[in-house]
């Protein structure tokens, strides 16, 4: 079953921003990846910390972050991360 709202996901350079005050999720993620066989997603917070968050959850208390702001937020909270996913990523070949 296609989402529209988790096929625009991608690894390391999504950033979700929480639409509602819930005080048990984290205002601002960067989404790392799909949990295999579970509706839920593994995303890393501003303070370095995973969670597990569902997906209905996810869908229903978080918006992605524009373009420009999400450059700004993983510049300022994930460089590092992301850096070092990059490096670690298989490379694809090009015929």
């Amino acid at each position: 079953m296609d989402n529209p709202f988790f096929d625009k996901m991608q690894t390391c350079r999504t950033v979700l921003k929480r639409t509602r005050s819930k005080s048990d999720l984290p205002d601002v993620v960067l989404y790392l990846e799909n949990v295999s066989g579970l509706p839920k997603r593994k995303v890393l917070d501003t303070q370095g910390k995973e969670h597990l968050i569902d997906d209905a959850v996810l869908q229903s208390q978080y918006k992605f972050a524009t373009g420009s702001q999400a450059k700004e937020y993983i510049s300022k909270h994930w460089s590092k991360i992301v850096a070092e996913m990059k490096k670690s990523a298989p490379k694809s070949s090009k015929s």
